[in-house]
């Protein structure tokens, strides 16, 4: 479980990073971001869709491949 401080932190790390991420996107097609519970960063091509039966956020990561992450390790999703 997450405490306050880990949340606290985590929104930290996100607002700081999103804006020199977003320098950095040049042109492509939307990209959003994932902040994990563990503290990463995951950026993806397109919003990432939400699985109701399996229970997961099913995404493209910048690399085109496929990947996704179950929803409870999700703390944030948001587009740049």
């Amino acid at each position: 479980m997450m405490t306050a401080g880990k949340r606290l932190l985590a929104g930290l790390v996100l607002m700081l990073a999103v804006p020199s991420l977003v320098a950095c996107s040049g042109g492509r097609d939307s990209e959003y971001i994932m902040g994990l519970r563990d503290g990463r960063l995951l950026v993806t091509r397109g919003k990432p869709q939400f699985d109701d039966k399996a229970g997961v956020y099913n995404y493209r990561g910048q690399d085109g491949i496929k990947g996704s992450i179950g929803k409870d390790e999700v703390v944030q999703i948001i587009e740049r």
